[in-house]
Formats: C-alpha cells, sequence, structure tokens
C-alpha cells in the first residue's frame, strides 16, 4: 500500500519517493486477512535533507574518532613525561 501526497487524475507512469511506515491489516470481503507493508510518498526536497543529514553525521563521526585518537595520544604522552621518559614539548 502506498500513502501519496496527492491523487492522480489520468492514468500513466508516476515516480514516487517512498519510505517504509509500517504495516497494516486488511481484510478482504471473504474474510481472509493479510498483513501489508504500507510506504509513505515523500518530496526530493525530504530526500535531499536526509542525505545531508546523513553526511553531517559520517563527517561528525570521523571528527570524533579523530579526537579519541587524539586524546589517547595525549594520554600517553602525559603518562610517559611523568615516567620521566619524554618531555611534552618533545612530541609537538
Amino acid at each position: 500500500m502506498i500513502r501519496t501526497q496527492q491523487t492522480f487524475p489520468e492514468t500513466g507512469v508516476y515516480f514516487f519517493c517512498l519510505v517504509p511506515d509500517g504495516a497494516i491489516n486488511l481484510k478482504d470481503s471473504d474474510g481472509f486477512e493479510m498483513t501489508v507493508e504500507v510506504y509513505r510518498e515523500v518530496s526530493k526536497d525530504y530526500i535531499d535533507a536526509i542525505y545531508t543529514q546523513y553526511d553531517t553525521y559520517q563527517n561528525t563521526s570521523v571528527y570524533i574518532e579523530n579526537a579519541y585518537d587524539n586524546l589517547e595520544q595525549l594520554g600517553k604522552a602525559l603518562e610517559a613525561e611523568e615516567a620521566g621518559q619524554v618531555a611534552l614539548k618533545d612530541i609537538a
């Protein structure tokens, strides 16, 4: 089942951007019941916004991973300095 944003006055081929929107139970005139997937139509702007948000998420994940790596290296350098093995100024 597809939930659209508009009705279509003519027969023909139409392009849809669809996202899953759950499932519903339908019953035919003989009493046979079935569960069908429901898809909701979304605009191209909606899809573009999702891709933009996903790209932002991916970039942020990389930045966070790099920050954790840098903190780990800094922690090791501080431990080494405390142990008198190396000065922090030599690392930079």
